[in-house]
């Protein structure tokens, strides 16, 4: 099939497709290197329906990716949280996981041969400082070396080769100095898919060499063809360094600057447009691969061209992650994945290629091109789940579905979908757009992963600079670049991962976890300007509250009203964990904030009042009182923090969240005024939040203070700080309670964790810190991040990603007070910038600008008719903003 826009790629030019440091540092992740490593280097795209990681070298293109309902598991009435123990096998009463689709390969012959000079390497691990990457131990030159501080932990190398190839030894070569950092400990893996692996060789207690520069060599016994080889190495315990100057396997040759430098290699991902780029030159031939994925069309286009006619050959393949359970078959029409999950689900994927000129040939296990101009592959898959308890969450068959995709894709052609992909889009990312400053021509140019390398260096202890601005602009959208998408209407909401998984056992089986991580997800839909994307959340837990309540009685008897959920929720109504029952007051939360920023009574009658009105009535029914008269809750914990007890803060100020909102979607909607009745008289009784004897707001109802001064990731008892607002200006006791127990928390050991940070940026916001609210966006960049952008528990969770934006517009905006208070947490770090289309409470969308710390603009804007009290920071009094209905007024 002909596609006249294929033309294209011969009429660029090379310097435009291949790029150095990209325009935009704060819209763009850029990388002079290929991706490796899926956790650290890849780059996600997606479309709500389908995530996919762009990863590979120049000599092969892979496309992993999955869908957003494969998932194994049931409504597991039992409520272990297990996954079952084989996905491709029946068991009934499983929590199950999210799963692994696969991956596209393309294996591409690069400058008119196999590439089998070429040979990619990576680490997970940071290197010491910026120079002294993966990558030195792969250039040839013994004055160069790779070396990592490895904090007792274990450090991997990963070396791709081009093609598989039977390595029978290797040697180290030690570097010029420090001979006690020379390998210790380690394991030789080799793998073909990057999943499977096989040991090779391990050495243990191995003596430092007796010279600098000198080689050891090592031979495998049983050497095999592998595609990837990967080192596992344990330092020596004495020395905090680990290092080597080279790492040579015999009969590979490895290429200068490990994979590309050379070869003026250039991968991005460009976040005003969502496309992934990545090109390079090889034998004077530029090369070309490109990434979107298409929400209004689901599916992902990958094309791959040069700038010289006939450069395009290669062979496209599919891995599959479930080969007991799928049927896949290639023929004219592309690649055709067919399977079921041993829980029933149903699965199916499409990929069909189209070329520019050369031939096509279709073989048993792929579709080989030989001498084309360009390709384009598209992709389409997708799930027979439906979000619906009474047909089984499962309905229809999903090949009809991706087959009727994968026409329609194709005939519309690149341009096409490209432009059609890139309008809706931006109809979501253009909302917003965040200036913080402009930074240092030095560091513009870096790449990516270089920049946050100079955040691990230097911003590691308070106080923390502000190294790089548009590195912070650029996490900042990055979140929301992740949530549009990921988040779509008619999609599964974003889990722990997001869209991204690579396992079929995640961490944590990349679920739903109610004590934070969930809710996080989603405080950034409204502050960020991104409501709809919520829409997800609220369909997933409405479609549930059937089962929710099944379950409910099962464990509380049959005669309790409402329901409640465990601590992890799968998209079956499963739950599984512990009885989390007072996080769905914390999801209450969000139908009623959702509200709240766009007072829509339509979805306040018939989304949120059913889970309002269901969680309360649970609850007026189950607080104990105390001798005194007041309400506590019973047996509760302060997530993840400490014994069960009666009366947690954490639990207290759910209640006095959950009971409020109810009251007022009541009285909005004048319905239920019994309830609402019942709900005042026990809000009035709760036992509430008390200050201890060092002034800390407590935790427990009696004093522990060897957990309340611990470096604990959680801040479960700050809940009413934020994202509640029982804590406000107007209780000063409370507020500077809240400060001291914030303070002691610290920013140490195990308070560094990526959705840590992100929350400690609002809680420091809400109490007007601009200071240590910027050092959480900074710490974060410096103890949380990994190379590609992407937040680390460690593991990878998304939760950061997403909080840290939601942190951020806490700093330049809050309403949470019936106050649209402006820049009440502008650090010194941001002299000079602006903030456009920041969403206040009440659907008021605001612009702000400031110079040297003032504020210079401010813009209001709303829908409605109405007049908003309005605080700018550092002002004495309040002002009162009449504003016409979608008429902007500006602040004089």
């Amino acid at each position: 099939m002909r596609i006249p826009v294929f033309v294209s790629c011969l009429l660029v030019s090379t310097t435009t497709l291949v790029s150095g440091a990209v325009e935009d540092p704060a819209q763009t992740l850029w990388f002079d290197s290929p991706a490796i490593s899926w956790e650290n280097q890849g780059l996600p795209i997606g479309n709500g329906t389908i995530g996919a990681m762009m990863l590979g070298t120049p000599d092969r293109g892979v496309l992993q990716f999955t869908v957003d309902s494969l998932w194994s598991g049931d409504a597991n009435p039992g409520g272990g949280y297990k996954e079952a123990v084989n996905p491709d096998k029946p068991q009934d009463g499983a929590f199950g996981s999210f799963q692994n689709f696969g991956e596209l390969r393309f294996e591409q012959k690069v400058g008119g041969n196999s590439g089998s000079s070429q040979v990619a390497v990576s680490s997970t691990r940071s290197p010491s400082n910026r120079n002294e990457g993966a990558d030195k131990a792969a250039d040839g030159n013994a004055n160069s070396k790779w070396c990592v501080i490895h904090h007792g932990q274990t450090i991997d190398w990963l070396a791709t080769l081009s093609s598989p190839t039977k390595v029978a030894k290797y040697h180290f070569v030690s570097a010029s100095d420090v001979p006690g950092r020379d390998p210790f400990a380690w394991k030789l893996e080799g793998s073909n898919d990057g999943t499977v692996w096989t040991l090779l060789d391990e050495r243990k207690n191995v003596e430092p060499m007796d010279q600098r520069g000198a080689k050891r060599e090592y031979t495998i016994a049983s050497p095999q063809s592998f595609l990837h080889y990967r080192f596992t190495f344990s330092p020596r315990p004495d020395v905090p360094h680990f290092q080597v100057a080279d790492i040579i396997f015999h009969g590979v040759k490895f290429s200068d600057g490990a994979g590309g430098a050379s070869q003026k290699y250039s991968r991005m991902l460009d976040i005003q447009r969502s496309r992934f780029t990545e090109s390079w030159e090889a034998d004077g031939v530029v090369y070309r691969r490109e990434a979107i994925a298409s929400f209004p069309r689901r599916v992902i286009g990958w094309r791959i061209c040069a700038n010289k006619p006939g450069a395009i050959s290669g062979k496209l393949s599919f891995a599959g992650t479930h080969p007991n359970g799928e049927k896949v078959v290639v023929d004219a029409n592309g690649i055709a994945i067919d399977g079921e999950l041993a829980n029933g689900l149903r699965y199916a994927g499409r990929v069909s290629l189209s070329n520019q000129g050369g031939k096509v040939r279709h073989g048993e296990d792929g579709v080989f091109v030989e001498g084309c101009d360009e390709i384009l592959i598209l992709l389409a898959a997708d799930t027979n789940y439906v979000m619906d308890a009474t047909k089984a969450w499962m309905n229809g068959d999903p090949a009809v579905i991706v087959d009727q995709r994968i026409k329609d894709a194709t005939a519309m052609g690149w341009n096409s979908l490209t432009s059609e992909h890139e309008a809706d889009y931006r109809g979501f990312y253009d909302r917003m757009k965040i200036d913080l400053g402009r930074s240092s021509d030095d560091v513009r140019q870096l790449p990516l992963n270089q920049r946050i390398q100079r955040y691990r260096a230097d911003a590691k202890e308070l106080p923390r600079p502000c190294l790089d601005p548009e590195l912070e602009a650029l996490l900042f959208q990055y979140g929301r670049y992740l949530l549009i998408s990921c988040s779509r209407e008619g999609t599964l909401p974003a889990n722990l991962q997001g869209l991204w998984n690579n396992s079929n056992k995640p961490a944590w089986f990349a679920d739903y976890h109610s004590n934070i991580n969930i809710q996080m997800n989603y405080w950034l839909a409204e502050t960020a300007n991104l409501s709809e994307l919520a829409n997800p959340l609220f369909d997933m837990l409405l479609a549930g509250v059937p089962v929710y309540t099944e379950h409910t009685k099962a464990e509380h008897g049959d005669d309790v009203d409402g329901f409640v959920t465990r601590m992890s929720i799968n998209p079956y109504g499963g739950s599984g964990w512990n009885w989390n029952i007072e996080g769905t007051a914390w999801l209450a939360q969000h139908f009623w904030e959702h509200y709240a920023y766009n007072r829509d009574k339509g979805f306040l009658a018939k989304q949120a009042w059913p889970w309002l009105s269901g969680v309360s009535k649970f609850w007026i029914a189950k607080l104990k009182e105390l001798p005194n008269g007041k309400l506590v809750v019973p047996n509760v914990w302060s997530h993840e923090h400490g014994p069960h007890e009666d009366g947690t803060a954490h639990a207290q100020q759910l209640m006095w969240d959950l009971f409020g909102n109810t009251i007022q979607a009541a009285e909005i909607l004048n319905i239920e005024p019994q309830l609402s009745a019942k709900l005042k008289d026990a809000r009035e009784r709760l036992y509430g939040p008390q200050i201890g004897y060092w002034g800390q707001l407590m935790e427990w109802m009696e004093e522990k203070p060897d957990l309340e001064k611990g470096n604990h990731r959680h801040t479960s008892h700050l809940f009413a700080l934020h994202p509640g607002n029982q804590i406000n200006r107007s209780t000063p006791e409370w507020l500077e309670g809240a400060r001291v127990s914030l303070t002691k928390r610290g920013e140490v050991g195990d308070s560094r964790r990526s959705w840590t940070w992100a929350w400690r940026t609002a809680l420091w916001a809400r109490l007007g810190d601009a200071e240590r609210a910027h050092g959480c966006v900074a710490g974060l960049l410096a103890h949380n991040m990994l190379d590609n952008l992407w937040t680390t528990h460690p593991p990878f969770q998304i939760d950061g990603n997403y909080g840290i934006t939601n942190g951020i517009c806490e700093m330049f905006l809050q309403s949470q007070s019936g106050v649209i208070e402006l820049l009440p947490a502008l650090p010194n770090h941001y002299p000079t910038g602006s903030v456009k289309g920041l969403r206040a409470r009440g659907e008021v969308i605001v612009d702000l600008a400031w110079k040297d710390g003032a504020l210079t603009m401010a813009r209001l804007v709303s829908p409605i008719a109405q007049t908003v009290n309005v605080h700018v920071h550092g002002e004495a009094g309040i002002r009162e903003v009449k504003l016409e209905s979608n008429k902007p007024s500006q602040l004089k």
